[in-house]
């Protein structure tokens, strides 16, 4: 996953795979299956990356 941090809200994947994000809260802000994960129209702060076999912690500046 990168970049990490991202100041635009764009990451990318270096696997195709399904994912959610997560923000602080554990609310679900995002899903796909692709490999560019957009959250820009997400605030910035820490979200959770999750997938069937990880978690990994995002941050948004």
């Amino acid at each position: 996953m990168f970049p990490d941090p991202s100041h635009t809200g764009a990451f990318h994947t270096s696997s195709q795979q399904t994912w959610s994000v997560y923000d602080a809260a554990g609310r679900e802000v995002a899903a796909g299956d692709d490999l560019r994960v957009d959250l820009s129209t997400q605030s910035v702060g820490i979200y959770f990356f999750k997938t069937t076999t990880q978690t990994i912690k995002l941050v948004i500046k």
